[in-house]
């Protein structure tokens, strides 16, 4: 288990030699997070979403001097020096509450259930930012999405600036990692989904194609769209028109355009 120490009673981090420290600093870094299968939360909204949600924390840690202590003195937090703890914070400004939780990860039987008839889910192939994978993550929910399914190589969901984006959205979320293109496709195709990928070149205006329901969509890398093999895959190619000069959006906005039009036609 993560930590592998048991806190009893109230216990003071001081030195960058402390275990605790050195575990929750290797957190972020994904090769510990996937090793540890942990990930840290920070602030006070994104905790208690996290434990309203019944996600298993397994140790919580308050800078010294948090407001905090006595409200989550049912889990036991441990308190670290103001400047060892600044030095774990991911946030400039950060409100001294760090949770380490586990995450929760779907099977592909599991992620298969997921996907109701009728669904919808969003594809990844590769997005690099994590905020934009974040906010992708929080409009799947939004948009009334079942789930989403990342290609490896895909910026980690799980990673501190990913988990601030995504907000409460990460803990409910149906979230599956594909190991290749490949896998992507065949799962949502064995759902009967139509896979709908962008091409400004010849894909179909958007509020023209089928995408209120059982549709696939595909958000492709930032800098170079969606891979041959997915493009070669696609049952739909559409296209999100443009003024001006532009050619292409942000993943992100793009993704919100293409995901609400599910909304839209009121689904």
């Amino acid at each position: 288990m993560f930590l592998g120490v048991s806190v009893v009673g109230k216990s003071m981090i001081t030195s960058k030699d402390n275990k605790v420290y050195k575990d929750v600093k290797r957190l972020s870094m994904k090769k510990y997070r996937d090793q540890e299968n942990c990930f840290t939360i920070e602030g006070e909204n994104l905790v208690r979403e996290a434990m309203s949600q019944g996600r298993r924390v397994h140790a919580l840690i308050l800078r010294e001097g948090s407001p905090f202590e006595e409200e989550f003195s049912e889990y036991r937090p441990l308190i670290m020096d103001k400047k060892l703890f600044d030095s774990i914070s991911s946030t400039e400004n950060s409100q001294g509450i760090i949770a380490v939780a586990e995450k929760t990860s779907y099977s592909r039987d599991g992620i298969m259930s997921a996907i109701k008839p009728g669904g919808n889910v969003v594809i990844l192939e590769r997005l690099q930012d994590p905020g934009n994978v974040g906010t992708v993550i929080r409009l799947s929910e939004g948009a009334g999405f079942d789930a989403v399914i990342y290609v490896k190589g895909t910026a980690d969901p799980f990673a501190p600036k990913t988990v601030r984006a995504a907000a409460g959205s990460l803990f409910r979320m149906k979230l599956y990692e594909a190991e290749n293109t490949e896998e992507a496709v065949n799962i949502v195709k064995e759902r009967g989904k139509k896979l709908a990928v962008t091409d400004v070149r010849k894909g179909t205006p958007y509020f023209e194609a089928p995408l209120a329901e059982d549709a696939a969509i595909v958000i492709g890398n930032e800098g170079n769209g969606c891979s041959a093999e997915m493009l070669e895959a696609a049952d739909i190619r559409v296209n999100i028109p443009m003024a001006g000069h532009l050619e292409s959006l942000n993943a992100a906005a793009a993704a919100a355009i293409l995901m609400f039009e599910r909304v839209r036609r009121g689904h």
